[in-house]
């Protein structure tokens, strides 16, 4: 229940998703179509945002998520559809009319302005006392850990430091959503992550809205309560990131988000399912669309979900699928060993696991196993 004289938090909302159903949401997209050309941009999107959530736009480039960020943003208009934010439409409203602002990949602060005058920049072109706006622009700055630096001027600042400037200058308006179209692409890999979880613990201390794009898995996995994966302008999967990497609703789903082995697959007339490089069936475990009617499947399982072991020692659980298979390289990487196999249908496939368990060699017979669960069947 919301507890009076604050926002709800995503964890107050609920624990393992958010509900998208309860009261007005913060966006709200029906039946939205963008199109350049002879080519849909966004091809017929539904999708509701719940208020205080992060929710991530997700997908290689060309898939819509940046048009999609453009139209919540009022830059772009539907051709198709109706957009609401917090329950009204947005339709022919104008950018700066809209309760969103934008925080792009470019910083786009003024050179010539302190750090306080770039924050309070937007509130003074709307009226708001200087005094005033200054006072608001400090307490955006203690936000983001950078009221000491109020005076200083961008230049002064490293990069992590200015995208926390544009983060404050957008949230000191207190929005009711907060748009950030590839924030960190610019920024190197280490201070790209200590900002996604700066990021992050704003997004619970503001209690505001935020869509983001990235085509970054990890960085929406980080961030995110859900996470739409885009593919061709359409939604090819929505919901949590563990979700979303544990059950892949297709192929492409399987192989974008992380990695995966996947295999064609087939029913057969005794209605089991046969993937024919691993010469077996397996169980029909978590199907994702309609599995019922669908003939041709592909069989997905997660490297790490594999272990390997030795051909001639330990036992393998009953209901464990297990193949025989030839290492044919094992790489370390970091705290991973990622080893390559041969199937004896000539199939590759890899395994990945803790880089203190067994140093497997080229040539070694092993016999790779997993839980039925741990394998998707994908109709699509």
């Amino acid at each position: 229940m919301e507890q009076a004289g604050r926002k709800m938090t995503v964890a107050d909302r609920k624990q393992d998703g958010i509900d998208t159903d309860a009261g007005v949401a913060a966006v709200e997209l029906r039946g939205i179509r963008k199109k350049y050309g002879k080519s849909f941009a966004v091809d017929g999107v539904d999708l509701r945002v719940a208020d205080g959530e992060f929710l991530t736009l997700l997908g290689p480039s060309g898939c819509g998520k940046t048009t999609l960020l453009s139209l919540i943003a009022g830059f772009l208009q539907p051709d198709e559809g109706d957009l609401l934010v917090g329950g009204e439409s947005m339709t022919n409203v104008a950018p700066h009319r809209r309760p969103v602002n934008t925080v792009f990949q470019d910083y786009a602060l003024f050179p010539h302005m302190s750090v306080c005058d770039n924050v309070a920049f937007g509130l003074r072109m709307e009226g708001v006392p200087r005094r005033k706006a200054r006072q608001q622009a400090v307490e955006a700055l203690e936000g983001v850990a950078l009221d000491t630096h109020a005076e200083r001027r961008p230049a002064e600042l490293s990069g992590g430091q200015r995208q926390r400037v544009a983060l404050a200058r957008a949230l000191v308006k207190k929005p009711q959503v907060l748009l950030l179209d590839e924030p960190f692409a610019a920024l190197d890999l280490q201070l790209r992550r200590r900002m996604q979880l700066e990021l992050r613990a704003l997004h619970r201390q503001s209690g505001t809205t935020f869509v983001f794009v990235t085509h970054d898995q990890d960085e929406a996995a980080v961030l995110s309560d859900r996470v739409v994966v885009l593919r061709d302008g359409q939604i090819e999967q929505l919901g949590t990131p563990a979700a979303i990497y544990d059950h892949p609703a297709s192929r492409f789903v399987a192989e974008f988000i992380g990695e995966s082995n996947v295999f064609d697959a087939a029913r057969q007339t005794d209605g089991s399912i046969y993937v024919d490089a691993l010469d077996r069936t397996v169980p029909n475990g978590h199907p994702q669309g309609d599995s019922a009617a669908a003939e041709q499947f592909s069989y997905a399982v997660r490297p790490e979900r594999i272990l390997l072991r030795s051909s001639v020692s330990s036992t393998v659980d009953d209901d464990a699928i297990a193949v025989p298979m030839t290492v044919r390289e094992a790489i370390r990487v970091g705290e991973t060993t990622r080893v390559l196999l041969e199937l004896p249908s000539g199939r590759s496939l890899t395994s990945a696991s803790s880089a203190t368990s067994t140093d497997w060699r080229p040539g070694d017979e092993v016999v790779a196993t997993w839980r039925p669960d741990d394998g998707n069947l994908l109709t699509r």
